[in-house]
């Protein structure tokens, strides 16, 4: 998926003796959202929930709003209570980016 000028952009910097501080800027370039994490292994999740919430709240993008629908999705598809047409149906859906 390339990136489209109405994207936001999540800058992660290494804070010495604290963590990792996350920062979400809007297509303006003005923080939205921060936050803190201790390890480096939280910040794929922090860079998610960010996302999740701008998106939630009403901002135009796609690269938030595949954060948002991606949890779960490959799980979902793995389980075998699921009949295969409905299967099929998600998965072109998924594809398309029209979940809305």
């Amino acid at each position: 998926m390339s990136k489209s000028p109405y994207d936001p952009e999540i800058k992660v910097t290494f804070l010495k003796g604290k963590g990792y501080g996350i920062r979400l800027f809007t297509p303006s370039g003005k923080i939205w959202d921060e936050t803190l994490v201790k390890t480096r292994l939280e910040v794929g999740n922090a860079c998610r929930s960010l996302l999740r919430w701008y998106d939630k709240m009403g901002s135009p993008s796609r690269y938030a709003d595949k954060a948002r629908h991606r949890i779960g999705f490959k799980e979902a598809m793995r389980r075998t209570d699921i009949p295969d047409d409905i299967r099929q149906k998600s998965i072109e859906i998924y594809t398309r980016g029209d979940r809305r």
